[in-house]
């Protein structure tokens, strides 16, 4: 298929296609076939003989509000309201993330990640052409799916929602969509369901009560996951496709084996119950008067669903039609101008239609659905990873720009990307509370460890980014308390750094990162950043100070971000709240990283090119950039400069090879707003070596005294050879080679070498040495060259290969 659409794109011209015009091409092939993954996977007929079973299933809908969610107005298409229409591209998609639209067709029936509609014709982007960036400002959009909302309590609010998408989708084998389809209708009626309240047994053998829908053109039994979950029983692996009316798709990835009991009577059967996210989504049953029914009260007692007249009660199950015909009895009642009562040995089943005097503005559509097994192949369980992995990663963009906000002086205020219900986290304190006694322990040993924590607590605390909690919210629910140690690294300003541990698993086997997303990975590529940095005249690097801690987490979600701290072992502990990204979590580097991609996209059209600098020239907090003029060098550091600043985000440890450019930086508030050249010589840009005075690339081999060494010890000391551009390859793939030797030689990991490999070794690590001698200029390209001939060579032996 693609080598056909690249004979069609280069249909057009008969001269050998230029490389720019392949690389293009295959960035939107690339595009096309992941907005397409899900479809590919499900094309590869299946290779095995088991038979498919055909089971066909009748769910009932609510259909769409009767009034448009924008305008307020009678009810019409999203891509019909003049409101919408009247907005810009950015609006419209502010107008679809907060009625949760789908991003493609613009339908509030489903997700984006659910629609088969077409792709953006004027991008082929995956959303629809009317919220098509590209289209208005030269840029295309991201592709972004809409997920379900949950709510919990904070400490110091009334609430906190999450949106997110559905769990059990992101868990599924197989990609899953809607149940079926709604429709719209004014009426001036209501329908009761079918439904029961039974007990089902458990693994312990103990009853739990559960509301189950009977449908009698179902020929398979559904349960919803979270009660599934609740039983506690064997869950068996099953993989089904269920299509719906109009090709609407949902899957099961398996069934549990279930006994349930009437409430009535002597009753039971054992069935297999086929596990779904839910069966009717957000589901508002009808709404009754409140006057009481005009019925006996022995038919009262008798129903088999004591509080259907609930307009919110709960379905946790579906019950097939092998169950429906099994427990329906002779005999049928009707409540007076109501609806009719089907006696079962459930007991009195209320279900009809239901006649009101106002409008009521829903109703209810049938939908059959069709369930077939199909079988697992190596492409379909691909593609059902990448298709979870771009769910994951559109929700977190949907999520972010859904949540953004910002404080007073510009800063990013952001929410946690929450997968997952954050009451699934179990009791964190415990052992929050004993991994800290024993950093206390530590601490207490070391008194100049001791006090480079508790000046970094005291920073966070002088710099308001983080609270202490009063005691009367310690209580609140949901919370999760983060276990923190240190680290040490390398810098000419903070050797000691406090690391946050959400990864932390609470008494639920659950952390905070198992339930917030990572976000798709939007860092640039160290090789390409530093490759650029070698090609103008001038140089230059900075880094964001304290990058993380300069985005706030919306309040509502500080309470998974406590901590615990005091100052001496005599004091009480004391009950913290993080209330910035913290180094740890999951979804800080994304949230980081995407927060600098928006003032990008916020300056794209009237600064292209420093809007390009701050999308391509950042690895992480780390800037490298340079110029060819000073002119263009001053005036990149001092846009930079201003524009990140406005967000909150201080730019310092600038450094260039430009004399002129360092002696007019100088910030008498921060000692290290500049690099001081007179007392370093030399830098370190993204673990390269760099003397700005001669403008050369170094590096620095550490000694090495271990006379007797392991394989262990050799392959982690070849860990800390850093050379992310290849410029020593030719000597450290000798390391390589000899490492591969001592696989071959069967030695263990903590055995000491042989002699021979023994001093192999050591001449090979004392020849390393010489390294540290070692110039490479920075530059590579001049600007007065007319013309530039690249050659390449590659050779291979039976131990290496070079390029």
């Amino acid at each position: 298929m693609t080598l056909k659409r690249w004979e069609e794109y280069t249909s057009d011209s008969r001269e050998m296609p230029q490389y720019e015009k392949l690389e293009k091409f295959m960035v939107e092939q690339y595009n096309y076939l992941e907005a397409f993954e899900r479809k590919c996977g499900e094309a590869k007929p299946s290779s095995s003989r088991t038979p498919k079973r055909i089971s066909t299933t009748l769910v009932a809908r609510p259909d769409k509000p009767g009034i448009c969610k924008i305008c307020d107005r009678p009810w019409h298409p999203v891509y019909r309201c003049q409101t919408f229409l009247q907005n810009s591209v950015a609006g419209r998609r502010e107008l679809v993330g907060k009625i949760r639209a789908c991003w493609q067709c613009l339908s509030i029936e489903h997700r984006a990640s659910e629609c088969d509609g077409r792709l953006c014709s004027h991008c082929n982007g995956k959303h629809n052409y009317l919220l098509c960036e590209a289209k208005s400002s030269g840029t295309a959009g991201s592709s972004q799916v809409v997920g379900y909302q949950g709510s919990s309590k904070a400490a110091n609010t009334n609430s906190a929602t999450y949106s997110r998408p559905n769990t059990d989708e992101l868990t599924t084998k197989k990609s899953s969509t809607s149940f079926c389809t709604r429709a719209i209708a004014t009426v001036h009626c209501n329908t009761v369901l079918p439904t029961c309240v039974v007990a089902v047994i458990d693994n312990r053998n103990q009853p739990i009560y559960g509301r189950f829908l009977l449908d009698s053109a179902s020929e398979l039994s559904f349960m919803t996951k979270e009660f599934a979950d609740k039983l506690s029983l064997k869950f068996h692996r099953d993989s089904v496709k269920i299509l719906g009316i109009g090709n609407v798709k949902t899957g099961t990835a398996g069934f549990v084996t279930a006994t349930f009991k009437s409430r009535f009577g002597n009753y039971s059967a054992k069935t297999n119950f086929y596990v779904v996210p839910e069966i009717t989504q957000g589901h508002q049953m009808a709404n009754f008067p409140k006057q009481p029914l005009h019925t006996a009260n022995e038919i009262l007692e008798k129903l088999a669903d004591p509080d259907f007249q609930n307009p919110e009660r709960k379905i946790d199950g579906l019950l097939g039609s092998a169950i429906f015909f099994d427990v329906l009895r002779k005999g049928d009642r009707s409540f007076d101008d109501f609806s009719s009562c089907i006696s079962t040995t459930l007991g009195l089943v209320v279900c009809g239609e239901i006649r009101l005097d106002q409008n009521i503005g829903s109703g209810h559509c049938l939908t059959l659905v069709k369930t077939t097994d199909f079988v697992d192949s190596p492409d379909t369980a691909y593609f059902s990873k990448a298709s979870k992995r771009s769910m994951e990663d559109s929700f977190c963009e949907t999520n972010f720009l859904s949540t953004l906000k910002f404080d007073s002086e510009g800063r990013f205020m952001v929410d946690l990307p929450f997968i997952s219900d954050p009451n699934k986290l179990g009791n964190s304190l415990d052992g929050a509370t004993k991994r800290f006694k024993n950093l206390e322990k530590r601490l207490e040993q070391n008194e100049n460890l001791k006090e480079q924590y508790s000046n970094f607590i005291e920073e966070y605390l002088r710099m308001g980014h983080m609270e202490l909690m009063e005691s009367q919210h310690i209580g609140s629910w949901p919370h999760y308390y983060l276990p923190h140690h240190a680290i040490f690294k390398e810098s000419t300003t903070t050797q000691l750094r406090v690391v946050f541990d959400a990864s932390f698993k609470t008494s639920k086997g659950v952390s905070l990162n198992d339930i917030i997303a990572s976000g798709p990975v939007l860092q640039n590529d160290v090789f390409e950043i530093l490759t650029a940095f070698r090609f103008p005249k001038y140089g230059l690097t900075a880094d964001i100070a304290k990058m993380y801690r300069q985005i706030w987490i919306n309040s509502s979600q500080w309470d998974f971000q406590r901590i615990l701290w005091r100052s001496k072992p005599t004091e009480p502990l004391r009950h913290y709240r993080l209330k910035t990204v913290t180094y740890g979590t999951r979804s800080a580097p994304f949230l980081a990283i995407r927060c600098l991609h928006y003032i990008s996209e916020e300056i794209e059209q009237s600064e292209p090119e420093i809007a390009h600098n701050i999308k391509t020239k950042f690895f992480m907090d780390d800037y490298l950039d340079g110029a060819d003029s000073l002119e263009e060098l001053q005036l990149k550091q001092s846009q930079l400069e201003e524009l990140l600043r406005s967000h909150g985000f201080q730019l310092r440890k600038w450094c260039s090879n430009s004399q002129e450019l360092m002696s007019s930086l100088h910030n008498d508030l921060d000692k290290h707003y500049c690099i001081n050249l007179s007392e370093d010589d030399t830098i370190k840009a993204l673990g390269i070596t760099w003397n700005p005075k001669t403008d050369d690339l170094m590096v620095n081999v550490h000694e090495y005294s271990h006379r007797e060494v392991s394989k262990r010890m050799i392959l982690a000391d070849l860990h800390t050879f850093w050379d992310p551009i290849g410029l020593l390859s030719p000597v450290f793939i000798r390391g390589r080679m000899f490492l591969q030797e001592l696989w071959q030689s069967n030695v263990t990991w903590d055995d000491v070498l042989p002699l021979k490999l023994n001093k192999k070794w050591n001449a090979y690590r004392k020849q390393l040495q010489v390294l540290n001698n070692m110039k490479i200029s920075r530059r590579v390209w001049f600007g007065n060259l007319q013309t530039a001939e690249l050659h390449g060579f590659c050779d291979a032996s039976e131990k290496a290969f070079g390029a």
